[in-house]
């Protein structure tokens, strides 16, 4: 993360805010790390569980329905149908079936 913000700040001079999205639920220690420190050398980042996020916020943008069959819920099945009934919804058919195919990618 920080070789990626050097990087960016080198090349752009602008302030960055940089987020780790974990997708899959696990216990590894690193999803609950939010900062790399060698001696001097700290450096802070976002991390964002999708497992913990609610799934209704990401309902709500088309951009995010892939992710949100992996939000939070007590039922699996009724999310997924929610998810499917808001691309149903979407009236471009390439951006349907693209999101659609990002989706499945995702669930599965």
């Amino acid at each position: 993360m920080l070789d990626y913000w050097v990087r960016l700040y080198r090349q752009y001079q602008r302030p960055i805010e940089q987020v780790v999205i974990f997708l899959k639920e696990t216990t590894k220690d690193a999803v609950y790390t939010t900062q790399f420190i060698v001696g001097n050398t700290q450096h802070h980042y976002r991390v964002v569980r999708l497992w913990e996020q609610d799934s209704a916020l990401l309902l709500t943008n088309q951009a995010l329905l892939p992710f949100a069959a992996l939000a939070r819920t007590d039922s699996p099945t009724a999310l997924l149908e929610k998810v499917a009934a808001q691309i149903d919804k979407i009236e471009e058919p390439e951006a349907r079936r693209n999101i659609s195919a990002c989706v499945e990618v995702l669930a599965s």
